[in-house]
Protein backbone atom coordinates (compact mmCIF):
# COMPACT_ATOMS: atom_id res chain seq x y z
CA UNK A 1 0.00 0.00 0.00
CA UNK A 2 1.80 3.17 -1.25
CA UNK A 3 -0.07 6.50 -0.84
CA UNK A 4 1.47 10.19 -1.78
CA UNK A 5 0.36 12.81 -0.04
CA UNK A 6 0.36 16.53 -1.51
CA UNK A 7 -1.19 19.75 -1.67
CA UNK A 8 0.01 23.27 -1.47
CA UNK A 9 3.20 24.83 0.43
CA UNK A 10 2.81 24.95 4.21
CA UNK A 11 -0.37 23.15 4.17
CA UNK A 12 0.39 20.31 6.64
CA UNK A 13 1.60 17.16 4.49
CA UNK A 14 4.42 16.78 7.12
CA UNK A 15 2.60 16.85 10.06
CA UNK A 16 -0.54 14.44 8.59
CA UNK A 17 2.45 12.32 6.95
CA UNK A 18 3.32 11.66 11.02
CA UNK A 19 -0.55 10.94 12.12
CA UNK A 20 -0.72 8.48 9.06
CA UNK A 21 2.85 6.94 10.70
CA UNK A 22 0.99 5.95 13.52
CA UNK A 23 -1.30 3.37 11.26
CA UNK A 24 2.07 1.55 10.97
CA UNK A 25 3.14 3.35 7.48
CA UNK A 26 6.57 4.23 6.61
CA UNK A 27 7.18 8.08 5.96
CA UNK A 28 9.32 8.78 2.43
CA UNK A 29 10.05 12.10 2.40
CA UNK A 30 10.60 14.16 -0.81
CA UNK A 31 11.62 17.23 0.45
CA UNK A 32 14.10 15.39 2.39
CA UNK A 33 15.55 13.45 0.03
CA UNK A 34 15.45 16.82 -2.50
CA UNK A 35 17.57 18.74 0.48
CA UNK A 36 19.77 15.44 0.82
CA UNK A 37 20.99 15.50 -3.04
CA UNK A 38 21.82 19.20 -3.37
CA UNK A 39 24.15 19.04 -0.36
CA UNK A 40 25.63 15.62 -0.78
CA UNK A 41 25.49 15.11 -4.65
CA UNK A 42 28.57 16.57 -6.61
CA UNK A 43 27.07 15.73 -10.28
CA UNK A 44 23.75 17.37 -9.46
CA UNK A 45 25.68 20.34 -7.97
CA UNK A 46 27.96 20.73 -10.75
CA UNK A 47 24.97 20.47 -13.16
CA UNK A 48 22.92 23.08 -11.22
CA UNK A 49 25.69 25.37 -10.81
CA UNK A 50 26.61 25.14 -14.46
CA UNK A 51 23.09 25.86 -15.21
CA UNK A 52 22.32 28.78 -12.88
CA UNK A 53 25.90 30.35 -12.08
CA UNK A 54 28.39 31.24 -9.14
CA UNK A 55 25.62 32.96 -7.34
CA UNK A 56 23.94 30.30 -6.04
CA UNK A 57 26.99 29.39 -4.21
CA UNK A 58 27.93 29.97 -0.33
CA UNK A 59 30.94 30.93 0.65
CA UNK A 60 32.09 27.24 1.06
CA UNK A 61 31.58 26.92 -2.95
CA UNK A 62 28.28 24.79 -1.67
CA UNK A 63 24.83 25.70 -2.94
CA UNK A 64 22.61 27.82 -1.48
CA UNK A 65 19.15 26.38 -1.07
CA UNK A 66 18.10 30.19 -0.06
CA UNK A 67 20.10 31.63 -2.85
CA UNK A 68 18.64 29.44 -5.34
CA UNK A 69 14.96 29.65 -4.32
CA UNK A 70 15.40 33.65 -4.69
CA UNK A 71 15.95 32.65 -8.80
CA UNK A 72 13.83 29.77 -9.33
CA UNK A 73 10.37 31.11 -7.10
CA UNK A 74 11.14 34.88 -9.13
CA UNK A 75 11.19 33.34 -12.64
CA UNK A 76 8.77 29.98 -13.43
CA UNK A 77 11.18 28.79 -16.42
CA UNK A 78 14.15 28.80 -13.72
CA UNK A 79 12.43 26.40 -11.32
CA UNK A 80 11.27 24.78 -14.29
CA UNK A 81 15.53 23.87 -15.65
CA UNK A 82 15.54 23.12 -11.86
CA UNK A 83 13.40 20.44 -11.50
CA UNK A 84 14.30 18.49 -14.72
CA UNK A 85 17.56 18.30 -13.39
CA UNK A 86 16.65 17.41 -9.79
CA UNK A 87 13.00 14.65 -10.65
CA UNK A 88 15.44 11.92 -11.96
CA UNK A 89 17.73 11.67 -8.75
CA UNK A 90 14.58 12.18 -7.08
CA UNK A 91 12.49 9.48 -8.79
CA UNK A 92 15.48 7.50 -7.82
CA UNK A 93 16.04 7.97 -4.28
CA UNK A 94 12.17 7.55 -3.57
CA UNK A 95 12.60 3.80 -5.48
CA UNK A 96 15.71 3.34 -3.52
CA UNK A 97 13.94 3.96 0.00
CA UNK A 98 10.67 2.03 -1.28
CA UNK A 99 12.70 -0.64 -2.00
CA UNK A 100 14.62 -0.69 1.19
CA UNK A 101 11.28 -0.69 3.23
CA UNK A 102 9.81 -3.68 1.69
CA UNK A 103 12.95 -5.47 2.23
CA UNK A 104 12.71 -4.36 5.90
CA UNK A 105 8.81 -5.44 6.16
CA UNK A 106 9.65 -8.79 4.53
CA UNK A 107 12.68 -9.21 6.95
CA UNK A 108 10.39 -8.61 9.97
CA UNK A 109 7.84 -10.87 8.39
CA UNK A 110 5.64 -8.29 8.19
CA UNK A 111 2.38 -9.18 5.91
CA UNK A 112 2.26 -5.59 4.19
CA UNK A 113 4.11 -2.78 3.65
CA UNK A 114 2.00 0.43 4.46
CA UNK A 115 4.20 3.69 2.78
CA UNK A 116 3.41 7.41 2.66
CA UNK A 117 5.64 9.52 -0.14
CA UNK A 118 5.08 13.08 0.96
CA UNK A 119 5.50 15.07 -1.70
CA UNK A 120 4.88 18.65 -2.59
CA UNK A 121 4.83 18.05 -6.60
CA UNK A 122 3.90 14.47 -6.44
CA UNK A 123 1.35 15.80 -9.53
CA UNK A 124 3.29 18.48 -11.01
CA UNK A 125 6.15 16.21 -12.07
CA UNK A 126 3.84 13.68 -12.96
CA UNK A 127 4.86 11.32 -10.16
CA UNK A 128 1.57 9.64 -10.02
CA UNK A 129 2.73 6.59 -11.07
CA UNK A 130 4.80 5.98 -7.67
CA UNK A 131 1.74 5.48 -5.92
CA UNK A 132 -1.16 3.61 -5.50
CA UNK A 133 -3.61 6.25 -4.16
CA UNK A 134 -3.20 10.14 -4.01
CA UNK A 135 -4.06 12.03 -1.03
CA UNK A 136 -4.69 15.40 -1.41
CA UNK A 137 -4.20 18.00 1.64
CA UNK A 138 -6.40 21.55 1.47
CA UNK A 139 -6.00 24.29 3.94
CA UNK A 140 -7.26 27.66 4.40
CA UNK A 141 -5.01 30.44 2.44
CA UNK A 142 -4.86 32.58 5.74
CA UNK A 143 -4.07 30.17 7.98
CA UNK A 144 -0.70 28.38 5.66
CA UNK A 145 0.22 31.92 5.63
CA UNK A 146 -0.03 32.58 9.72
CA UNK A 147 2.01 28.78 9.70
CA UNK A 148 4.65 29.73 7.35
CA UNK A 149 4.94 33.19 8.93
CA UNK A 150 5.92 31.53 12.21
CA UNK A 151 8.45 29.43 10.07
CA UNK A 152 10.02 32.44 9.73
CA UNK A 153 8.92 32.55 5.80
CA UNK A 154 7.98 36.06 4.43
CA UNK A 155 4.56 36.88 2.90
CA UNK A 156 6.15 37.27 -0.65
CA UNK A 157 7.99 34.03 -0.33
CA UNK A 158 4.79 32.30 0.36
CA UNK A 159 3.12 33.64 -2.07
CA UNK A 160 6.26 33.20 -5.10
CA UNK A 161 5.93 29.13 -3.76
CA UNK A 162 2.48 28.67 -3.82
CA UNK A 163 1.77 30.13 -7.70
CA UNK A 164 4.81 28.52 -8.96
CA UNK A 165 2.50 25.49 -8.04
CA UNK A 166 -0.90 23.19 -9.68
CA UNK A 167 -3.89 25.62 -7.90
CA UNK A 168 -5.51 22.87 -5.41
CA UNK A 169 -8.65 23.23 -6.87
CA UNK A 170 -6.45 20.58 -9.67
CA UNK A 171 -5.02 18.84 -7.03
CA UNK A 172 -8.39 17.93 -5.57
CA UNK A 173 -9.39 16.57 -9.10
CA UNK A 174 -6.93 13.82 -9.13
CA UNK A 175 -6.97 13.32 -5.88
CA UNK A 176 -8.34 9.86 -3.90
CA UNK A 177 -9.13 11.35 -0.62
CA UNK A 178 -9.06 15.19 0.44
CA UNK A 179 -7.95 16.03 3.98
CA UNK A 180 -8.98 19.69 5.23
CA UNK A 181 -6.11 20.56 7.54
CA UNK A 182 -7.37 23.98 8.07
CA UNK A 183 -9.03 22.75 11.63
CA UNK A 184 -7.71 21.29 14.68
CA UNK A 185 -5.37 18.41 14.84
CA UNK A 186 -8.00 16.68 16.36
CA UNK A 187 -9.96 17.18 13.20
CA UNK A 188 -7.04 16.00 11.21
CA UNK A 189 -6.85 13.01 12.88
CA UNK A 190 -10.15 11.67 12.51
CA UNK A 191 -9.98 12.58 8.60
CA UNK A 192 -6.47 10.32 8.64
CA UNK A 193 -8.50 7.57 10.74
CA UNK A 194 -11.34 7.66 8.18
CA UNK A 195 -9.19 7.72 5.06
CA UNK A 196 -7.01 4.71 6.70
CA UNK A 197 -9.96 2.92 7.57
CA UNK A 198 -11.64 2.73 3.87
CA UNK A 199 -8.14 1.66 2.68
CA UNK A 200 -7.92 -0.90 5.08
CA UNK A 201 -11.49 -2.13 3.69
CA UNK A 202 -10.88 -2.21 0.22
CA UNK A 203 -7.87 -4.34 0.92
CA UNK A 204 -10.05 -6.64 2.51
CA UNK A 205 -12.12 -6.70 -0.30
CA UNK A 206 -9.53 -7.41 -2.74
CA UNK A 207 -8.60 -10.60 -0.53
CA UNK A 208 -11.88 -11.55 -0.64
Amino acid sequence: MILGITGSFGSGKTTLSKMFEKYGFWIVDADKISHDILDRNKKVATKIAKEFGNIILDSNKKISREKLADIVFADDSALKKLNLIMHAFIIKEIKKKIAAIKKENKKLKKKDSRIIIDAPLLLETDSKHLVEKVVVVKTDFKVIESRALIRGVSKKRITQIILNQMPIEEKIKLADFVIDNSGSLEKSREQVGYVVNQLLHSADKLKD
